[in-house]
């Protein structure tokens, strides 16, 4: 049925040679009310714009197209008929846009069938036999109070099968004289059965609504509350977003719909679309014989009926048992009697089961249908879901009770937990009984692990069982795998967590935009995350990666006593310790002793391989002003002694020029800042703890000295 969903209304369509046409109709919106209100009788208008058409035109009728739609759009489709030619007249609407939106063609209703091929057979009703007719009725005979829509062309009420079996609209049908088509198609659907005479009708004790061949019709059998509705006729070759508008309201009613495919030479050939059969929301039903045979003289390809995409079923439809009139039976051919043994079937569906979806519906006779490709392989494909199977049918929409589903919810704040039924497919007003004793469809507290059941009766007396078993949930948790960087300025920080309780799957929001579980290559600084599971539930964690201080290092070099060599004092603040060192003179100690003058550098490397160079030029002994090399007085007169030492960590010197003294960790971390009074000759640093330290000396002149000491 393509995208179709049915409603209340199954379409039989008879599809054979048209029986009468009306030329010269338009359907167009009209939404200027100054031009709907310029119509007087159809015929005459004070607009000169609109008169002029109706003159040129001769126009019979101008008014509403389908009065019966309740949806706004097409309150404003006008039907236009002239004695004229409809291409001309559309030609000349589609110029005068400022009044006439949409033209199109409108539809010219034909029915359907071939009254040549008629011949009195009454012995033989194979039909219902191959569509496993008795199968559905030893399930159910049908219900008396569901009714078929037939819209058709005119019906023989005094026929002897359709006493008491209809009901009419407020409309006569008397529009058009041929009653044998209407009563063939409405027999076949569900004229009188087991009553002795004429012949059986699948739709057995199902009623009938009759009604006029058009759209118009199909909305009013919908609004009348018809659930399935048979349409055997055809309305053009060509889609029309106005009827397909008008089938969607049917649709949304809550009616199935029903249509004869297309009779082969249908719209110019059998592979070619037929409407209404092709719209969407319209289930479409060709024809098959008496084995299964899709070519009505097996092969012979320029006997079949429609076969395309559009096609969603077959039933039987060549040479089928009919009745045309009061005491006239006979056989016929055409889809227009293929489509009402399916609107029967799908009366007999709802007798057993009131509470079918338009959806399921469409499921059933699809899934219980006969397959027909491989015994008609020129066709495959073609033919829909295969041959309708009445009995299949029955006894699946028999087995299907309402759909029901559980939902739970769970309340984050406080970890409780409520249920509630979703009720699909039943008709309000309904009951609902929990083995808790309550009667509304939400459970407002409920506990894990205990079950809770319930009983739904809808108001057609369909029945429905639910039961439900909350899960224990816990309070959303979680562990985290933390590497902050190695080096400073590095991005190969990395956060890894692991989420426990709530419900899975987790989402992942983070603050830089991620969406997984885990992070990597990220920099220095903060972070957060929401973590949100199927519940809805959230929980936010925060978190700070931190980078080791920049590695730094100071060199220092003094001349070694009485010698024209040079010792190289380093100190290394930052990174992570402990630390190598790489000399350009092959040495790896952290300082050098007994070098001569010239250039060194080197490479420092901390424990997580962070590197830093640093380099000096030692330039040979020179004499200046009491001061040997690079070394002022000042500093040879401060010492620190013995170096190492555990035992009297004191700092001495014996100059007036220090006026502050720094101490730090060798990651360069500031631990005491000492302020040098006047004639101050020590401090003493016994609160130390054994370790490495670096001291930064600075003199009255703004000159700084290093050294390093040594606590053991």
């Amino acid at each position: 049925m393509k995208t179709k969903t049915f409603t209340q209304i199954i379409l039989c369509c008879l599809l054979a040679q048209s029986s009468f046409t009306q030329e010269g109709k338009i359907w167009v919106t009209i939404s200027d009310p100054a031009i709907v209100r310029s119509i007087e009788s159809g015929t005459q208008s004070n607009q000169p714009m609109l008169q002029s058409i109706i003159h040129d035109f001769n126009i019979q009728t101008i008014e509403k197209a389908v009065p019966s739609s309740r949806k706004l759009s097409l309150q404003s489709l006008y039907e236009i008929t002239c004695d004229c030619n409809d291409q001309q007249l559309l030609a000349e609407l589609k110029k005068m846009k400022s009044i006439f939106e949409n033209p199109e063609i409108g539809p010219k209703y034909e029915l359907l069938y071939t009254p040549n091929d008629y011949s009195l057979v009454t012995s033989n009703d194979y039909a219902l036999n191959l569509i496993n007719a008795q199968a559905a009725w030893d399930i159910t005979k049908g219900d008396t109070s569901i009714y078929i829509g037939i819209s058709d062309s005119n019906y023989d009420l005094t026929h002897e099968e359709m006493i008491g079996k209809y009901v009419l609209p407020s409309t006569t049908i008397n529009y058009n004289t041929n009653i044998a088509h209407g009563t063939a198609v409405a027999l076949t659907a569900a004229g009188n059965t087991d009553n002795g005479i004429g012949k059986s009708s699948i739709g057995f004790n199902s009623r009938l609504h009759l009604r006029k061949m058009g759209f118009n019709e199909l909305l009013n059998a919908s609004y009348a509350g018809v659930k399935v509705v048979n349409a055997s006729w055809n309305s053009g070759c060509s889609f029309s977003s106005y009827a397909q508008t008008i089938i969607d309201e049917i649709y949304e009613n809550g009616t199935f719909i029903v249509a004869a495919a297309g009779n082969g030479g249908t719209c110019g050939g059998a592979s070619n679309l037929v409407y209404p059969a092709a719209l969407n929301h319209v289930f479409a039903v060709s024809s098959v014989g008496p084995t299964n045979n899709h070519e009505a003289t097996p092969g012979n390809a320029a006997t079949t009926f429609q076969h395309n995409d559009s096609v969603d079923l077959c039933a039987p439809g060549y040479n089928v048992l009919l009745s045309i009139a009061s005491g006239n039976y006979l056989t016929g051919n055409g889809t227009s009697f293929s489509a009402p043994y399916v609107s029967g079937t799908v009366a007999l569906m709802l007798a057993v089961n009131p509470c079918l979806t338009l959806e399921q519906i469409e499921q059933i006779l699809k899934a219980s249908a006969f397959p027909l490709d491989s015994l008609n392989p020129s066709y495959s494909g073609k033919l829909g879901a295969g041959r309708l199977d009445a009995g299949a049918a029955v006894q699946l929409a028999d087995s299907l009770n309402l759909k029901l589903s559980a939902i739970q919810s769970y309340k984050c704040n406080d970890g409780s937990q409520q249920i509630s039924v979703s009720i699909i497919g039943s008709t309000i007003p309904f009951s609902i009984s929990w083995n808790t004793g309550d009667s509304t469809a939400f459970l407002s507290t409920v506990q894990a692990g205990i079950e809770y059941t319930a009983t739904v009766i809808d108001s057609n007396g369909c029945i429905g069982h639910i039961s439900a078993i909350p899960d224990t949930i816990l309070p959303l948790s979680y562990e985290s795998d933390i590497q902050h960087l190695t080096c400073n300025g590095s991005k190969d920080g990395t956060i890894a967590l692991a989420i426990s309780g709530g419900k899975e799957n987790y989402s992942y929001y983070w603050s830089n935009g991620a969406t997984s579980d885990s992070l990597t290559q990220l920099a220095a600084g903060e972070y957060h995350v929401n973590v949100v599971d199927q519940l809805g539930c959230s929980l936010y964690i925060p978190f700070s990666l931190n980078e080791p201080e920049k590695l730094s290092s100071d060199l220092f070099v003094q001349n070694e006593a009485n010698s024209n060599q040079f010792s190289v004092d380093l100190t290394v603040g930052g990174g992570t310790f402990p630390y190598t060192f790489n000399w350009n003179n092959g040495s790896t100690m952290e300082d050098l002793q007994h070098v001569e003058d010239g250039f060194y550098f080197v490479q420092i490397k901390d424990y997580n391989n962070c590197t830093a160079v640093d380099s000096i030029q030692i330039s040979p002994i020179v004499s200046v002003g009491g001061t040997i090399g690079i070394i002022e007085t000042t500093e040879k007169d401060f010492s620190i002694y013995p170096n190492p030492t555990n035992e009297d960590k004191t700092i001495h010197w014996n100059t007036s020029e220090i006026a502050r003294i720094e101490c730090y960790d060798m990651k360069g971390k500031l631990l005491e800042n000492y302020g040098i009074e006047k004639n101050q000759k020590a401090i003493e640093l016994n609160h130390f703890t054994s370790g490495i330290y670096s001291m930064k000396i600075t003199l009255k002149n703004g000159k700084i000295i290093r050294k390093k000491l040594i606590l053991n």
